[in-house]
């Protein structure tokens, strides 16, 4: 088992998210100050190229970022009418951090929605079922420079959905890639903080380009290995396959 902490923590351009937020799209300076990093592709999607990796850039508009706040306030209220914990720490957390963390994990899931070209479903503590976007696609967002994806034991993870790592802020956001659950809890590199958790490293991520096809319809909170292979399409061998990766 491979100890990771914070000192490990690529260059993963946290400088992008304030140079780029004032301007609907980059700025020659912006683009400059980051050394030829920042790419357009081909199909009009920004690139942020890392030392052999890569992320995908989405800002989302002002109008997006209020609808996230107002699904992240619905969250929030419902969490404490239910009084639900946090599910790291047992406690509850207070308002104000709660709803900045609320506000940005909804952001997140705009982002990535945006950048699959689905629309967001907005869900409100369906606890799992289906998914954060999409009809299985679950997001992990960190207000912070992390590791990795990070993804814990106790963490309700349903083992046999595509897991998308992002950071970012005030609607700029770095999607690093993504993986399956199952997958990310074999992993060996653990984070031992306050909080342990497995840690898919960003550059260790599957592409954005091989994000899983959605299923034709919203899945529960569990997905069996016969409902995974039936959405892939995969034969006992290639599950076994991706297994083994």
């Amino acid at each position: 088992m491979v100890d990771v902490n914070f000192s490990d923590v690529p260059d993963i351009g946290v400088d992008l998210f304030s140079d780029w937020l004032p301007y609907t799209e980059p700025t020659g300076d912006v683009i400059k100050r980051h050394k030829g990093r920042l790419r357009k592709d081909s199909q009009g999607k920004w690139r942020f190229n890392h030392d052999g990796w890569e992320s995908w850039v989405q800002k989302i508009h002002r109008d997006s970022m209020q609808h996230g706040m107002i699904i992240a306030m619905m969250r929030q209220s419902q969490s404490r009418i239910l009084n639900i914990k946090d599910k790291l720490t047992g406690i509850m957390l207070s308002p104000e951090k709660k709803h900045s963390t609320e506000v940005e994990s909804c952001c997140s899931e705009i982002a990535v929605a945006q950048w699959m070209g689905l629309e967001w479903g907005a869900v409100v503590n369906k606890f799992k079922k289906g998914g954060d976007v999409g009809n299985w696609t679950q997001v992990r967002n960190s207000l912070r420079p992390n590791p990795g994806l990070h993804l814990r034991e106790g963490d309700k993870v349903s083992r046999n959905k595509p897991y998308v790592a992002v950071t970012g802020c005030m609607g700029v956001y770095l999607i690093h890639g993504w993986e399956w659950g199952f997958k990310a809890l074999q992993r060996e590199e653990m984070y031992k903080g306050k909080n342990p958790a497995h840690v898919v490293p960003y550059s260790q991520l599957r592409s954005m380009r091989d994000i899983p096809p959605e299923p034709p319809e919203e899945v529960g909170r569990e997905v069996s290995d016969s409902q995974l292979k039936q959405i892939m399409g995969w034969t006992d061998e290639e599950f076994q396959a991706v297994k083994d990766e």
